[in-house]
């Protein structure tokens, strides 16, 4: 083998180990960012609920009482400001073993600390929340099923349930397609390219809102 060759080889080699360095470099850090947001998510999710509980306790003192939201539809969600961040809510997604906190507005930094609300009201029929592409979040979303339930349970206690009719790629720019549609709730991740997102579509139950208590 020639000088001019060996240099050859040594250098794509080197190129090679760089490559694999940088792959290294980057699964460890959404490894790290997946855990960091995982715990902040944890941390909110933990004071949202005990914020939840007092909401449903005082509707408790009056079950004949009709919810604000069904008076008045198009109201403001509640909100509570935790950590820092103004949370309106939390979802549920029983079949993946998920519970998060739900963010009020969509920001890229509020994104790290739990889903956010993209846009409309579960009051309305038109939520969509959106989050990282985390194992903590909303990476399995990609492994729901028709028919699988969805809970949204809003910061004075009143749970709305869902159930999963479809689930579509969109691209990353649709956003009329993801927020005008006919399903009541959608959730929405990007895919590990970040060039489309990955969107679950969900009908309210039959049954509409119901007031249950969070374990």
């Amino acid at each position: 083998m020639n000088v001019q060759a060996r240099r050859q080889g040594n250098f794509l080699m080197a190129i090679g180990i760089l490559l694999l360095l940088a792959a290294l470099g980057l699964v460890v850090y959404n490894f790290m960012g997946d855990r960091s947001a995982g715990a902040e998510a944890e941390s909110i999710l933990d004071q949202a609920k005990r914020v939840i509980e007092v909401g449903q306790a005082d509707y408790d003192t009056d079950l004949e009482e009709t919810p604000d939201y069904i008076r008045n539809p198009d109201m403001e969600l509640p909100r509570a400001i935790i950590n820092g961040h103004e949370c309106v809510g939390v979802i549920q997604i029983p079949s993946l073993g998920l519970e998060l906190p739900v963010i009020s507005d969509f920001t890229y930094d509020e994104l790290l600390a739990g889903p956010c609300r993209f846009f409309g009201s579960p009051y309305t029929n038109n939520l969509v929340i959106c989050a990282h592409n985390y194992d903590s979040h909303f990476r399995r979303i990609r492994n729901l099923e028709d028919g699988d339930t969805i809970i949204f349970v809003d910061m004075d206690g009143n749970v709305f349930v869902y159930t999963v009719g479809l689930i579509e790629v969109l691209g990353a720019t649709d956003v009329t397609e993801m927020c005008d549609s006919e399903w009541d709730l959608s959730l929405f991740t990007c895919t590990f390219d970040s060039q489309s997102r990955v969107t679950v579509r969900c009908l309210s139950d039959e049954n509409g809102a119901i007031i249950q208590n969070l374990e």
